[in-house]
């Protein structure tokens, strides 16, 4: 069964001083070691290399070019979700539906690319962001999530 990894897992998983790092490494390998297909989409691995290369997220930033081979290298790891062709549809319908403005689009676009391409489970450590929405089920990386 797939599930969506979030990009703030992906984050926690690769930044060694997270407090998360454990933990987003112990729970990716346990989904993998369940059975569950790890998926990412394009729009993750676009948050992630903006997450990491800024100087105000990171004590020490990525550079732009190791950030793009932790890229690369996540597209070995786990399957990049096409951009289906309902996902915008799907998205338009969401937001209206759920009156979401300002930057709660961006995560509601990446519930419009999963369950677009049929998956269904989401591993976040902002699990409230994605409470709206049916369909999807939230799998957060630790009880309290922050951000």
């Amino acid at each position: 069964m797939p599930c969506l990894i979030d990009t703030n897992v992906l984050v926690y998983s690769s930044v060694r001083e997270s407090p998360f790092h454990d933990v987003a490494r112990e729970r990716l390998a346990s989904l993998r070691a369940a059975g569950h297909e790890l998926v990412v989409t394009r729009q993750v691995l676009r948050e992630y290399v903006s997450v990491v290369t800024r100087p105000n997220v990171l004590a020490i930033p990525r550079s732009p070019g190791d950030a793009v081979e932790d890229a690369r290298k996540f597209t070995s790891l786990f399957q990049v979700l096409p951009e289906a062709p309902t996902a915008l549809e799907l998205w338009l319908q969401l937001v209206a539906d759920h009156a979401i403005i300002g930057p709660a689009v961006h995560d509601t676009y990446l519930v419009a690319t999963a369950l677009a391409c049929g998956t269904t489970h989401l591993l976040t450590n902002n699990p409230r962001h994605f409470a709206p929405y049916q369909g999807l089920t939230v799998l957060p990386l630790v009880e309290h999530g922050v951000r």
